[in-house]
């Protein structure tokens, strides 16, 4: 009986529903986001990225374990099933991290930022609505809800 519980206690995910965030943007459906474009482009920087590693490999002392080809090979490995899930795309729109730096080649489709655009349809659902907060509002809001003795680290330069 004891097992039973403890199985079932398991199997579900204990998250209060205050730190639970549902979103109605991102890039998935900004009108900037092209994910038709990640295919293309990525076979393109992926053969030069491989190319960098081999370069390396053949350089270092260390071969194939040198820190930087083992970095570009998880890399690639990482892009590759994000690109085969259609999980990134490319930001045509000129998109910002939340240090205002710009997003980079490829961007996740969960990712929100202070340009985002509605893509057709997604403007009217959601118009009259409140924006998303952006993930640096969030993380003022969770830093402030935090029960005492919990610390949570802020990324560098932030």
């Amino acid at each position: 009986m004891a097992m039973n519980k403890l199985k079932k206690r398991l199997n579900q995910v204990l998250v209060p529903k205050d730190r639970v965030i549902g979103r109605g943007r991102g890039c998935w459906n900004c009108k900037h986001w092209d994910q038709a474009a990640a295919k293309p482009l990525w076979t393109e920087k992926r053969q030069n990225d491989l190319a960098t590693a081999l370069e390396l490999s053949l350089t270092s002392p260390q071969g194939e374990d040198d820190t930087r080809v083992v970095n570009i090979r998880h890399m690639v490995n990482s892009l590759d099933h994000l690109v085969a899930t259609k999980h990134v795309g490319v930001c045509r729109g000129n998109g910002r991290t939340a240090n205002g730096e710009p997003v980079g080649d490829f961007t996740l489709h969960a990712l929100l930022c202070d340009r985002w655009s509605g893509a057709s349809g997604a403007s009217m659902a959601t118009s009259g609505t409140k924006l998303d907060k952006l993930p640096e509002e969030l993380r003022e809001d969770f830093n402030g809800k935090l029960p005492e003795g919990l610390v949570v680290e802020k990324p560098e330069g932030n």
